[in-house]
């Protein structure tokens, strides 16, 4: 029992420590994501590179070099060395060559020891060199896998053994290994050089978290790099499948022809202001685009939610697929391909350009806002659609007003009005109206829709009613801006964005801003500094509210489940009871009633 109770325990606070870890990462992406890290400066720093001779190395070497680096490499082969250091030496950069076999410990250790008495200590150390023998696993023989583990494994141990001393002692380090796709993923007829960089990868995960956990002040890093394949001595020519299609140009360009619409609507909506009203005509634009390049002319005449109802995967609603628009870059390209591909090949890279379309719009139509009446109604506030189709923004409204009051979030008479005040806005001169929105862009959104009609709705009499309910559509709209930027990744966060007091701390805090003159003119006081210091343990404290407050929900919801168990039950024995003593009071007076016809024959 105690050791079931044991496992228990250690599996919950296994996964209260993820959760945490979850928490932090998504603290820290965000943190990255507002304030990125900035590159680290290698300026003057001593950089030893292994398998400088050519290749990712001798690449390596230059980057280094050209970065202010003193550069220090290594390679067996003593000529091709000496070509990459005379490369450098000949453009003004500082570079010294040594000649090393890295799978030697002896070597290493010598060199090593010429390198800190003429150049200086070590302070960043890239591990490049290794080598790659490329056939069936049967096909290799003893030495040549000894030597693969020699010079991709053993080499690293090396080069920690002579320079990592050094580096803990000055506490100031960078150690990169390059390991490889193939440490990622095992690949056929490269199954030594797989276990060798899968091992790569292990030692470098495991040197760091050694060190992290001895001592957590110590500034040496630890980077694993994973290159796909590249033209070095060790692959010639490599060459990918896809590298290899004669449709690679036109399949990326006929991507970034549909990306180029789609990256703007994306974009646009990764914001904190309130762009619900202008997401029912955004969303039909892209849905519109994307289905006129493949469905028939005479299906794309209905508008909105009906284009929802055109099913895209019955090939009598699409064009045929040589007519399909694939956009003019795709087009060119596809005809340069006509000296190395058939009419038939051509013919099916258009019919995947297709499926690629309607597959796009069946995803568009499957979770479309242009379902959602609310969404279809929040477009009356879309100042386009107040301006060109008053009627249009009416009859929306009215959907809007009715969802509000079939949700119980505005009342019968509030409806009234607001709707009465709306057409009376809406039938405003259109110079007037002009005047109102002349803020707005709606390619820029940069003056949201609360500030437009919040300068010209507060304080008018005529529209308090209208108001009322713009500013509960705004507020709802700008409580799902964090899920429009992407950035509400757990579910506390969604909530607590949501709730009210969220947003009118947030508009506290960027009037306050506004009104200080942006945010250098903040004055930072000691107040300020002492409350924020004490607003993570106060959020704790919140937390742990909540967690209480659920806590004893629960217990009550559990209780309460418990006694309505019982006194179901007790019903249920109550009724049988009441049916066993019904069926005896019967037979009791069935009994009686021959008795008493017994007793009056007597007479």
């Amino acid at each position: 029992m105690l050791l079931k109770l044991y496992s228990i325990s250690i599996l919950l606070l296994d996964i209260l420590l993820l959760h945490i870890k979850i928490l932090l990462a998504i603290v820290e992406a965000f943190y990255k994501k507002i304030i990125p890290l900035a590159e680290k400066s290698v300026s003057g720093e001593i950089v030893l590179i292994t398998g400088t001779g050519h290749g990712i190395g001798k690449e390596l070497a230059l980057q280094f070099a050209m970065l202010g680096s003193t550069v220090v490499c290594w390679d067996i082969n003593e000529d091709n060395n000496k070509k990459t250091v005379d490369e450098l030496c000949h453009l003004g950069y500082k570079a010294h060559a040594y000649n090393c076999d890295v799978s030697s410990r002896e070597q290493v250790f010598k060199i090593a020891r010429e390198v800190k008495e003429k150049v200086g200590d070590v302070t960043v150390v890239v591990n490049n060199a290794g080598i790659m023998p490329c056939h069936p696993f049967m096909a290799h023989n003893s030495q040549e896998i000894q030597r693969i583990f020699d010079i991709n494994v053993m080499a690293h141990f090396w080069m920690l053994e002579a320079f990592l001393p050094s580096m803990i002692n000055k506490n100031h380090g960078h150690f990169v290994a390059l390991s490889s796709m193939a440490g990622l993923m095992g690949i056929a007829n490269l199954v030594p050089y797989c276990a060798s960089k899968y091992a790569v990868r292990g030692l470098m995960e495991a040197m760091a978290e050694e060190l992290r956990e001895g001592n957590r002040q110590l500034d040496v890093r630890f980077t694993t790099i994973c290159p796909f394949i590249v033209d070095t001595g060790l692959c010639k020519k490599p060459r990918t499948r896809a590298a290899c299609d004669p449709f690679l140009k036109c399949k990326l360009a006929f991507c970034k022809t549909i990306a180029d619409e789609c990256q703007p609507f994306l974009q646009r909506f990764q914001t904190s202001k309130p762009m619900t009203p202008y997401l029912f005509e955004a969303v039909e634009k892209l849905l519109r685009y994307l289905m006129n390049r493949c469905v028939k002319p005479d299906l794309m005449k209905c508008t909105g939610p009906k284009l929802l109802s055109i099913d895209t995967k019955k090939s009598e609603n699409l064009i045929l697929s040589k007519n399909i628009d694939i956009g003019f870059a795709t087009k060119r390209l596809l005809g340069e391909t006509a000296i190395t591909v058939t009419e038939r090949q051509k013919l099916e890279f258009i019919h995947e350009c297709r499926s690629m379309l309607t597959t796009m719009i069946a995803k568009l139509q499957e979770k479309s806002p242009l379902k959602q009446k609310a969404v279809r109604g929040l477009s009356s506030l879309d100042p386009c659609v107040i301006q060109h189709s008053p009627q249009l923004a009416q009859k929306r409204f009215s959907f809007l007003l009715e969802e509000l009051n079939h949700a119980n979030i505005i009342n019968d008479v509030l409806a009234e009005n607001a709707k009465k005040e709306y057409l009376h806005f809406c039938n405003l001169k259109k110079s007037e109206l002009q005047e109102i929105f002349r803020p707005c862009d709606q390619f820029s959104d940069e003056v949201g829709l609360d500030t437009i009609y919040g300068s010209f709705l507060i304080g008018e009499a005529n529209y308090k009613h209208l108001w009322e309910v713009i500013k509960i559509c705004l507020v709802l709209s700008h409580g799902n801006a964090t899920v429009e930027g992407g950035f509400s990744v757990n579910k506390s966060l969604l909530v607590e964005n949501m709730h009210e007091k969220t947003v009118i701390a947030q508009r506290h805090i960027h009037d306050e801003i506004q009104e200080a003159g942006g945010i250098k003119n903040i004055h930072i006081s000691k107040k300020m500094l002492d409350y924020v210091r004490g607003a993570r343990k106060r959020y704790h404290e919140y937390l742990e509210m909540k967690k209480q407050e659920k806590s004893e929900k629960d217990k009550k919801k559990a209780e309460k489940r418990k006694l309505d168990i019982q006194v179901k039950d007790l019903e249920g024995e109550r009724k049988k009871l009441m049916m066993a003593t019904e069926e005896k009071r019967e037979a009791i007076d069935v009994e009686l009633q021959e008795l008493k016809k017994k007793q009056a024959s007597l007479y």
